[in-house]
Parts: C-alpha cells; structure tokens; sequence
C-alpha cells in the first residue's frame, strides 16, 4: 500500500469549508486500487491554514494509471 499526500495551504478558515468536498463519494473512490481517502487541517498558522488530503492506493500502478 502506498499513500499520496497532497498539501494545500488555504486562507484562513476555509479549509473546513473544502474538506467535505475530498471525502464524499464520486470517481475516486471507483478506481482500481483506490482503497481510502483522510483529510486533515492544520490549523493556527499566521497566514494560511493547511488542508492535508491523504489518499491510500494499493500499488504506485494504481496510483499512476
């Protein structure tokens, strides 16, 4: 299993906003080798705040088809 990590820095308090829209269901969750999907936020930074979108795939194929 390997697991992608995609970092994105937002403004302020709109990361909580945005985070929904990672983990309810569409495509992604119909790939071949897709497994799970986690989003966290960190927060309290001075000028952005960080949405973490981890996605968990079987193989690196899976992930680069």
């Amino acid at each position: 299993m390997i697991i992608v990590t995609n970092r994105i820095k937002m403004k302020l308090d709109f990361a909580e906003k945005m985070a929904p829209m990672f983990t309810k269901p569409g495509d992604l969750q119909k790939m071949d080798g897709f497994v799970k999907v986690e989003v966290s936020i960190t927060k309290n930074l001075t000028e952005y705040d960080e949405l973490n979108v981890n996605m968990y795939w079987n193989t690196i194929e899976d992930f680069t088809k």
